[in-house]
């Protein structure tokens, strides 16, 4: 209560540290206030200002808010954190879920940039069960699926396309 900023080494080399909650009332954090505490799996922030501290860093930031109270380069380390939280069931992030599910439906070729095979993989598996692909956005996800072998994501977005537009997909696309 009442901390607004974390500075430079505040936990440096925590080794036991494993998740941090960082309260709305901090509104500044130190870029290396975590550094070289390798067992911390995610940070969980309630403010805007904490989460545009890590643009770029921190896979596993959790921002529980709305994406768009970040700027947009925060954003993108926000949908990496909000994956993370999904597959952790991390519940912090449950009142904005379908926020970051229409922004990531909006923004599929941003979000999928830094994404590896796996999460684009899931990023595919969770657009279709919230069914928030529509023709052109299916398109450009099984395209950007082709350099990869989801094989399982590509047979599900395939018959996706097939179900919702009576297509079999973009033509040269094959599993």
């Amino acid at each position: 209560e009442g901390v607004t900023r974390i500075g430079r080494g505040a936990f440096s080399g925590c080794g036991d540290l494993t998740s941090v909650t960082i309260p709305k009332g901090v509104t500044d954090i130190d870029r290396d206030a975590f550094r070289d505490s390798y067992r911390l799996w995610y940070i969980v922030c309630h403010s805007p200002d904490v989460a545009s501290c890590f643009p770029y860093a921190w896979m596993s930031l959790i921002y529980a808010g709305p994406p768009s109270d970040l700027p947009e380069d925060a954003r993108r380390a926000a949908v990496r954190g909000f994956f993370y939280a999904l597959d952790f069931t991390i519940e912090e992030i449950n009142p904005w879920k379908d926020e970051y599910l229409e922004y990531i439906r909006d923004h599929i070729s941003d979000c999928v940039e830094e994404m590896n095979e796996d999460r684009l993989s899931q990023l595919c598996m969770i657009l279709i069960k919230e069914k928030l692909l529509d023709k052109d956005n299916s398109k450009c996800l099984l395209e950007l699926l082709g350099d990869f072998d989801c094989f399982e994501a590509k047979a599900a977005l395939l018959q996706y396309f097939h179900e919702n537009f009576e297509s079999a997909g973009p033509e040269g696309l094959s599993l």
